[in-house]
């Protein structure tokens, strides 16, 4: 079975929402010759197994674009921390 990867979704995402856990994340990578931690470009196609009989409930509560795990955090959303108690001589500030 192919999947598209939507905007924000990793492969531990297309796991869940192809196979209702992430046991076969390292099948799909390998069927897609990735590593499970590779980026994965929005858009991009890639092979996955069909599901197991006994997940085909949780599956199906991903049948929904709108309802599909995406969990890629991406820099603009961590909030770095600010404050004396956060910064770093000799990068934030100088002392002389």
């Amino acid at each position: 079975m192919k999947v598209e990867v939507l905007e924000g979704q990793t492969l531990a995402d297309i796991s869940i929402q192809t196979n209702g856990d992430l046991g076969r994340i390292i099948e799909i990578a390998m069927l897609n010759g990735i590593s499970i931690t590779d980026d994965i470009a929005e858009g991009v196609v890639i092979e996955v197994p069909a599901a197991d009989n006994d997940k085909q409930s949780v599956v199906a509560v991903f049948n929904d674009k709108a309802d599909r795990p995406a969990s890629k955090i991406q820099f603009s959303d961590i909030i770095m921390p600010e404050g004396i108690a956060y910064w770093t001589i000799g990068l934030d500030f100088k002392v002389s």
